[in-house]
C-alpha cells in the first residue's frame, strides 16, 4: 500500500456559532479547543504501525495556509477530518466550521476526503451533504480507516456515502476497537508544547445509561487499555516535560479493582504527576480508594450532579440519588480530592420547583471543603442521544433540523416549559441567583429578597 493519510482536526470558531445565551457564557466553543488531539493520534499511530505514512494538522493551533502547504508537500491520497476531538465526542458542531474547513481542504486537495465524529455518526446524511465529503465513518475511526485504505471506502465496514451520488448507503460496522491492543499514541506526530491541556484516554465506553448522553462514537460496552501501557504513556509524557494530565474517559472509576491497581502502579513507578478525571457519583463508594487516589496524584474528579431534584434525576436515567452525590462530596472533603460538580438544567421533569431544589442544594454545600459547584448548563439535545430521540418522537425535533435550531429548543422536551422563552426566563433567573450567591457569598434567603 502506497497510501498517505493526512488527519485534520476541524477548526472551531473563536466565537460561538450559536447565540452566547445558548452556551451560557459564550465560551463553550472556546475554552476546550486546545487539548492534545487523541482522536487523531490513535488512528494515525495505528496506521504508522502498518508502515503507512501519516501527518496530523490540527487547525485549532495551525492556520489554513499551513494546512495547504502541508497538503502540497505531503501529497496525501486521503484526507480524514475529525469534527470533534476525543474529549468532545458529544460536542455541538458549528455548521459553518465544517464548511470552512472543507472549503480550505478542497482548495488544494482534489483526492478522497472522509469525515468522522459524533455528528457524522448520528446524522451521516446531513453531515455528508453539509461537508461535501466523499464518505463518513460511523463510530470509532481506527478499524474503518484501515479498511478504507485496504478496500476503498465503498467496501469498507463502518462507512457511509452516497451510492451513485444519489442514495445514502451505510455499510455494516466493524468490530469494536480492541482497546487492549491499541498502540500508545506517537506524540512525535504533534507539537505537544502548543496544547494547554494534555489528555490521556485509558478506556472507552460507559456503563451508565444517562438519557442526555451521546455514546454513539464509543459503541457498546466498556473497554479498557492495559494499565502497563497507560503507565508507559504517562512516563513518555513526563519525559516530555508534562506534569499534569486529564483522563478523558467517560467513566474513569467504573472498575474499583482497576483503579486500585492503577494507583498502586503509579505510586510504585515514582512518577510525580498530577491528574484529574471524570466519574459517576456512585462508582466508588469507599474512602480508602479516594485516599489512595490522592496519594497517587489525583487532584480533581469531575462529577455530573446534573440536578438535585430526585424527580429529575430519576427521569434522566443516571441510576444515582442525591444521597450518592452527598456521599461522594463527603469522601472528597475527607480525602483532599477536589470534587467538581456540574449541573444541567432543563432535563425531563424540570420545572421551577425542581430548579429551586437544586439551588437549595447548592446553598447547602457551597463552601464545603474541597467541593466546587461552579457551572449550570442548559440541556443540549445531542444527535444520537436517547433524549434527542424523545424529542423526535414528541415532535419537538426533526432529524433534518439545522444544528442551531436543535440547540435553540433547549429545556422544552418533557419539562414544564412549553416554549423556549418560558425556559429562558427560568434559566436566566437561576443563573442570576447563582451568580449573586457565588459572587457575594450571600444566602439564598437574601437572594430571594432581591427578587421578591
Amino acid at each position: 500500500m502506497h497510501q498517505k493519510i493526512i488527519f485534520i482536526e476541524m477548526r472551531y470558531p473563536e466565537k460561538p456559532a450559536v447565540p452566547a445565551e445558548i452556551m451560557n457564557d459564550g465560551s463553550f466553543f472556546v475554552r476546550f479547543r486546545k487539548q492534545s488531539p487523541l482522536d487523531l493520534l490513535f488512528p494515525a499511530t495505528m496506521l504508522e504501525k502498518k508502515k503507512i505514512k501519516v501527518k496530523i494538522v490540527d487547525l485549532n493551533i495551525e492556520s489554513f495556509d499551513f494546512l495547504k502547504k502541508q497538503i502540497v508537500e505531503f501529497k496525501p491520497t486521503i484526507a480524514l477530518v475529525s469534527t470533534a476531538y476525543v474529549g468532545a465526542w458529544q460536542c455541538p458542531l458549528p455548521p459553518h466550521s465544517i464548511k470552512e474547513t472543507m472549503q480550505n481542504i478542497r482548495d488544494t486537495f482534489k483526492g478522497t476526503v472522509g469525515i468522522f465524529g459524533p455528528h457524522a455518526t448520528a446524522l451521516p446524511e446531513t453531515m455528508l451533504r453539509m461537508s461535501g465529503a466523499d464518505f463518513a465513518i460511523i463510530g470509532e475511526p481506527e478499524n474503518s480507516i484501515i479498511e478504507v485504505i485496504e478496500k476503498g471506502y465503498e467496501k469498507a465496514k463502518g462507512t457511509a456515502f452516497f451510492w451513485k451520488k444519489e442514495k445514502l448507503k451505510i455499510n455494516a460496522p466493524p468490530a469494536p476497537v480492541d482497546f487492549k491492543k491499541i498502540p500508545n499514541p506517537n506524540y512525535n506526530l504533534v507539537n505537544l508544547k502548543r496544547y494547554g491541556e494534555i489528555v490521556v484516554q485509558s478506556s472507552r465506553g460507559c456503563p451508565g445509561n444517562c438519557l442526555f448522553c451521546n455514546k454513539t462514537m464509543y459503541g457498546a460496552g466498556y473497554r479498557a487499555r492495559k494499565l502497563d501501557n497507560v503507565i508507559e504513556e504517562i512516563k513518555d509524557l513526563k519525559k516530555r516535560g508534562f506534569n499534569k494530565i486529564y483522563f478523558q474517559d467517560l467513566e474513569f472509576l467504573f472498575n474499583k479493582e482497576r483503579i486500585t491497581k492503577f494507583c498502586n502502579a503509579l505510586i510504585k513507578s515514582g512518577l510525580k504527576i498530577e491528574w484529574s478525571c471524570t466519574a459517576r457519583v456512585n462508582s466508588v463508594t469507599d474512602l480508602e480508594t479516594f485516599k489512595l487516589m490522592k496519594r497517587a496524584g489525583c487532584k480533581t474528579i469531575n462529577f455530573g450532579l446534573e440536578s438535585a431534584a430526585e424527580k429529575v434525576i430519576a427521569q434522566s436515567g443516571k441510576g444515582a440519588t442525591v444521597y450518592d452525590v452527598e456521599k461522594s462530596m463527603d469522601m472528597c472533603s475527607r480525602s483532599g480530592i477536589i470534587g467538581a460538580y456540574n449541573i444541567i438544567f432543563g432535563l425531563p421533569g424540570e420545572d421551577r420547583e425542581t430548579i429551586n431544589e437544586t439551588l437549595k442544594f447548592i446553598e447547602k454545600h457551597y463552601g464545603q471543603k474541597n467541593i466546587q459547584i461552579d457551572r449550570g448548563f442548559r440541556t443540549i439535545y445531542f444527535p444520537g442521544s436517547r433524549l434527542f430521540e424523545l424529542g423526535v418522537r414528541d415532535g419537538k425535533i426533526n432529524r433534518s433540523d439545522p444544528f442551531e435550531d436543535i440547540y435553540l429548543k433547549s429545556g422544552t422536551i418533557r419539562t414544564a416549559f412549553k416554549t423556549k422563552n418560558e425556559f429562558d426566563a427560568a434559566f436566566q433567573e437561576m443563573r442570576i441567583k447563582l451568580f449573586i450567591f457565588k459572587k457575594f457569598k450571600t444566602t439564598k434567603s437574601k437572594i430571594e429578597k432581591i427578587f421578591h
